[in-house]
């Protein structure tokens, strides 16, 4: 089975519409729902169930107003009262906090969490699709929070879980895209090595789902069409079990800029490759390969 998953649905209106357009005219079956979206409520409503067959929970603990009440989780906020867990800053909870600190902080991890999860699930129909969990930047993958991820999808009866270790890494490999395939490396090699950890010291103990194959964290956020096509083929060749393809498709509604004061945010939501992987997904002629 191949899921080609377009990240960030429910992030913005502008990206909800480019997703809307991959998954009407192009080759998206997937899709990755932020429960704490500006455009969640949009995204909602507009769900085309008859292509989409997975959605899944994009758990973000990195930014935006939280779910949970505030006076709840007081230590994952800041003075604006929006989560800001950022990749490093989780690594840093996980390797480099004193128990009791991070004991407190997980378990306010886990009221954030289990509210987004119970936020989506109660707005779907749990029967007509398969549900899952990801999230955004991939943070679900470090181990104190894979466990938490683990304990509430088994609550939840959610039945998989994305495991993004980047497949085929070197196949992938092309002078054209020497630097920015260098310069992503580092974190595929990083998000890999903790998806290695947690899928085998906690995943094989438990019944959930998960893919097999992944595409798409190498060159996330730029995967324009001959990457596509590239992942494609080799999700064919290497075909063994799921596979999961990543993207990021959108459209820009500048209006939706003010949502944001962080400029890396804005550049990446706001980016014009967006448009370029929307284009390529709404592209046909993949399919045929």
């Amino acid at each position: 089975m191949l899921f080609i998953n377009a990240d960030d649905y429910g992030l913005s209106r502008g990206i909800n519409n480019g997703i809307l357009e991959c998954a009407k005219y192009g080759m998206v079956n997937g899709i990755s729902i932020v429960p704490n979206g500006y455009a969640f409520k949009d995204g909602i409503k507009k769900i085309p169930s008859k292509k989409i067959k997975k959605i899944s929970i994009h758990v973000n603990l990195v930014e935006l107003e939280p779910v949970s009440p505030t006076t709840k989780i007081g230590n994952i906020i800041n003075e604006n009262k929006e989560l800001n867990l950022s990749p490093l800053k989780l690594i840093a909870i996980n390797f480099f906090y004193t128990k009791n600190k991070k004991k407190l902080i997980s378990s306010q991890i886990q009221i954030e969490i289990e509210n987004q999860i119970k936020k989506v699930i109660k707005k779907i129909n749990k029967k007509k699709y398969i549900i899952g969990i990801d999230s955004h930047y991939h943070i679900h993958v470090l181990p104190f929070v894979f466990k938490i991820i683990i304990k509430l999808a088994k609550k939840y009866k959610i039945k998989y879980l994305r495991i993004p270790i980047e497949s085929n890494i070197f196949y992938q490999f092309s002078f054209k895209y020497f630097f920015e395939f260098l310069v992503n490396l580092p974190k595929v090699i990083l998000i890999n090595f903790f998806s290695l950890y947690c899928k085998y010291r906690y995943l094989k103990k438990s019944s959930i789902d998960h893919n097999q194959k992944f595409y798409g964290s190498l060159f996330s956020g730029n995967f324009s069409s001959d990457k596509l096509e590239k992942a494609l083929v080799l999700a064919k060749r290497y075909d063994n079990g799921v596979t999961e393809i990543i993207s990021h498709p959108g459209d820009i509604i500048a209006s939706e800029k003010k949502v944001w004061k962080n400029k890396n945010l804005i550049d990446n939501y706001f980016s014009k490759n967006r448009i370029i992987e929307k284009n390529a997904l709404s592209n046909k002629k993949p399919k045929k390969i």
